[in-house]
């Protein structure tokens, strides 16, 4: 491994971040910062997401991250498996504890979320949320890029 300021990463990532895979180090693991997220609606109605939007929206303030993130969580929740994955520019923890609040402040939906980041096949994790708490959890996991 070659030393940068601060961090340790294998002699590629520098190049795999010029190549447009953006990572972040984040308590001692190399995470993806771009995840692609599927979500399957297991029961209630989706519409319950409208009734907490102003909810996220703080959330997302308090948390400083981007209200533009609230959009993704409503296009996962209307494509919900359907049509397609929604695109999310967060680490897998901001996604998790995003989808976590989602679930504790609507616990009459019952959903599975799924990310998939752009770092190989070990970068991903799923969650089950059932009765606003986690029912099933897997990932992320320690990752290990060999080069």
């Amino acid at each position: 491994m070659r030393e940068h300021p601060g961090q340790q990463f294998p002699a590629c990532i520098p190049e795999m971040i010029k190549l447009g895979v953006l990572a972040r180090k984040y308590e001692g693991r190399i995470m993806s910062f771009s995840t692609t997220v599927y979500l399957t609606l297991n029961d209630g109605n989706k519409s319950a997401l409208t009734a907490i939007r102003a909810e996220v929206a703080a959330y997302l303030t308090e948390n400083a991250l981007s209200q533009d993130v609230l959009g993704d969580v409503e296009q996962a929740f209307d494509m919900h498996g359907s049509t397609g994955p929604v695109m999310f520019n967060l680490e897998p923890w901001s996604i998790i504890a995003l989808f976590t609040f989602v679930a504790e402040h609507i616990p009459s939906l019952s959903f599975d979320v799924k990310g998939v980041g752009d770092l190989g096949p070990g970068d991903i994790w799923t969650r089950e949320f059932v009765n606003g708490v986690v029912a099933f959890e897997a990932g992320p996991f320690e990752e290990k890029i060999y080069c």
